[in-house]
């Protein structure tokens, strides 16, 4: 482990983005001077390249689109007279999809989508591209949708198999496939595959492997012994699937819009595949509303865990919610097997639930200024073959947790996050674990609350709970912490925070300045 642990601020001098550009008086994080060099001078860095990150990578703000509108009222509904608005919505939906693209408009008004009468346990399922939700506003005066009932799960012995209300469902890779013929290094762009001419610039694809060798999954846990317990990795494999933007196509090169985050060593048979999610589809200037107000219990039944679980993204790019309210829900917003979408400005009140913001099977995700009261169970995280996603401005209740809910994540920036630090709040069944692989970083973290007591444990040896491999611990303050230290990859500046204060937006800039 590198440990370098500095307790009060100290002048450093200049490094930081550009030459011109000085340091702030605190201390500069060693593994921002050494990801700076390497970016700059064609080296591998330590860190992942976490800039890439949410609507069109950053490049472009987040859109307020101008299609044609489909106001829910001219379709029939009609807000705070008791009656349910469903059908409505469904007509809209079935407009705008036929359309090509739409904004489906709510205006201001309490409006009933998952009534007693409606048909139960049917999702509202949106399949096209260019969609977008758009409320007058989630604050008072504003535009609240409200679900009476709840929903129930579809295999009743599977907690987690409760649909969310509201779905925008892409389609999964599918298309053409072609071999990676050259190995490649983790942090850049580029793959050599057997024929690319099916591949276009603009065009997404899914990049593959899956290592069952014991010494593959050995690698991918090291340096601990793989336990017996972990059933899934050790019979299915250690399992890569990052979601790419095609930036260009020269010969069989395929070069992406964004980086690789892990070495491409092409005798373990990688794979791209074509896929053609939707795009620019969103949610944005509503309160969702729904009658949970039990007190929560963590997987007591289906209901507890999901029924009241709102908006799902799955499969889904360059899309987005923001400025919205959810109000006594289980489940807030999933984004699942998509990249590049960016979920904002979310605040999360009334009744504890089950999870906040939770990302599967995600790459280049952004999930930022999330601010959850409810303090929901698990507070916002990843799980599944996720990678190089970013949390970023969060803030979430003392008695809560950040989320890692195992069936290997990778590369998972939590920065300047706010919150409690408790154990029991990763998730992740046992035979999934571990929570995390390599890869997990904290920038900047600041506890509240008093936390676990003791020197904390990224690998836990008193229960069956609790993995992550390895985590770079920076700059974290706040209720001090001790560690096991030698749990921890990089452990800097334990108990102020470093320089530069956001990762995400170092990173960010100096791709920007280059």
């Amino acid at each position: 482990m590198k440990r370098i642990v500095c307790s009060i601020w100290v002048m450093l001098g200049a490094v930081c983005f550009a030459e011109e550009q000085i340091a702030p008086s605190s201390y500069t994080s060693s593994l921002w001077k050494q990801y700076h060099e390497a970016k700059l001078n064609g080296g591998e860095p330590e860190l992942a390249d976490f800039s890439y990150v949410g609507y069109r990578h950053g490049a472009e703000p987040i859109p307020t689109v101008e299609w044609k509108v489909f106001n829910v009222m001219r379709a029939g509904a009609k807000p705070n007279d008791s009656k349910s608005d469903r059908k409505a919505f469904l007509l809209a939906i079935e407009a705008a999809e036929k359309h090509g693209s739409g904004i489906i408009y709510f205006p201001a008004g309490r409006y009933l989508l998952n009534e007693q009468d409606d048909p139960h346990n049917e999702p509202i399922v949106i399949n096209g591209s260019k969609i977008v939700l758009r409320g007058a506003g989630c604050g008072e005066g504003g535009t609240e949708l409200f679900f009476d009932r709840h929903m129930d799960p579809v295999h009743p012995d599977k907690l987690w198999t409760c649909p969310y209300i509201i779905q925008f469902k892409g389609e999964k890779p599918a298309g053409t496939k072609a071999k990676v013929v050259a190995d490649a290094r983790r942090e850049t762009f580029a793959v050599e595959v057997s024929d690319a001419s099916a591949f276009k610039a603009g065009g997404w694809i899914e990049l593959s492997m899956t290592d069952t060798s014991p010494a593959g999954v050995a690698a991918a846990v090291a340096p601990y012994p793989v336990q017996p317990a972990w059933k899934t990795i050790i019979n299915r494999g250690f399992v890569i699937d990052e979601l790419h933007q095609v930036a260009a196509v020269d010969g069989n090169v395929i070069t992406f819009n964004e980086p690789i985050h892990i070495d491409v060593n092409a005798v373990k048979k990688w794979t791209v595949q074509k896929w053609a999610p939707l795009e620019e589809v969103g949610v944005e200037d509503i309160a969702f509303v729904g009658n949970w107000h039990e007190k929560f219990v963590h997987h007591k039944n289906a209901i507890h865990d999901g029924g009241w679980s709102i908006v799902q993204l799955s499969r889904c790019v360059n899309s987005w919610a923001r400025n919205c309210r959810f109000i006594d829900v289980n489940r807030v917003v999933a984004v699942g097997g998509s990249a590049a979408v960016t979920v904002e400005d979310l605040s999360l009140e009334g009744n504890r639930g089950h999870n906040a913001v939770s990302l599967h099977g995600t790459s280049h995700c952004l999930i930022r200024r999330i601010n959850d009261t409810a303090s929901h169970w698990h507070a916002g995280g990843v799980a599944g073959a996720c990678s190089g996603n970013v949390f970023q401005h969060c803030a979430y209740p003392e008695d809560t947790c950040y989320e890692a809910h195992a069936s290997q994540p990778r590369w998972t920036l939590f920065d300047n996050v706010t919150g409690g630090w408790m154990y029991g709040r990763w998730g992740g069944a046992e035979q999934n674990q571990p929570n995390h692989l390599h890869g997990l970083v904290f920038w900047n973290y600041e506890k509240i609350g008093l936390g676990e007591p003791g020197a904390f444990h990224f690998m836990r040896s008193d229960s069956k709970y609790g993995r992550t491999i390895m985590p770079c611990v920076i700059g974290f303050h706040g209720v001090p912490q001790a560690w096991a230290e030698e749990e921890i990859k990089v452990l800097e500046s334990n108990g102020a925070p470093v320089w530069p204060d956001s990762l995400y937006d170092a990173q960010f800039e100096l791709r920007m300045t280059k």
